[in-house]
């Protein structure tokens, strides 16, 4: 039996770089020439996710440049050191005036409910108290949509989670009881 031929000392680096730059390039055309989902991809599957139809091209792009733009704003509030995290949602092909006129009120509403003349205590109280890590005493946010009665959610969320500190029983309440 001959022995096998010995590779030069230099070879082996050269042969393990090209090799990792032919396995990196076969895996990019394979993947449509990017690692990562494009701009365009995310926005079509977030399309399909939140049931999105546009009735033209032209709405398609322009709404697709505005997801764009509010993922940008997103990317850059996650990268900073902030006590919170933003993410997309059903708003994210809105503009902010779009989403305000919708969704927002002109003026705030006057009625016991939203006027506070409430008298203040003296006791100490904590900096912050994060109820989500203390056990299950927060429901899953829920959507109003453009009915306007975000007391009814605020009371039934704040109702639902004194109820499940004081019984460990969380409940979830309808804020249509309350309108009706």
């Amino acid at each position: 039996a001959r022995p096998a031929p010995r590779m030069a000392p230099r070879a082996l680096p050269i042969l393990v770089l090209c090799s990792g730059l032919a396995l990196g390039l076969c895996a990019a055309s394979s993947s449509g020439g990017s690692g990562s989902a494009t701009g365009e991809q995310l926005f079509k599957a977030w399309a399909s996710q939140h049931r999105r139809e546009y009735r033209s091209e032209e709405e398609f792009r322009y709404r697709l440049g505005i997801f764009l733009d509010n993922k940008q704003k997103v990317d850059k509030h996650n990268a900073g050191n902030s006590s919170f995290r933003m993410g997309l949602n059903q708003f994210s092909d809105m503009t902010f005036p779009e989403f305000r006129k919708k969704y927002l009120w002109h003026e705030p509403q006057n009625c016991s409910a939203t006027v506070g003349n409430f008298p203040r205590s003296s006791a100490p109280y904590p900096k912050a108290i994060d109820w989500r890590k203390r056990g299950t005493f927060v429901t899953p946010v829920k959507s109003q949509g453009p009915c306007g009665s975000c007391w009814t959610f605020s009371t039934t969320g704040c109702l639902e989670s004194v109820i499940a500190i004081r019984t460990g029983k969380l409940l979830n309440l309808a804020e249509q009881q309350l309108i009706d």
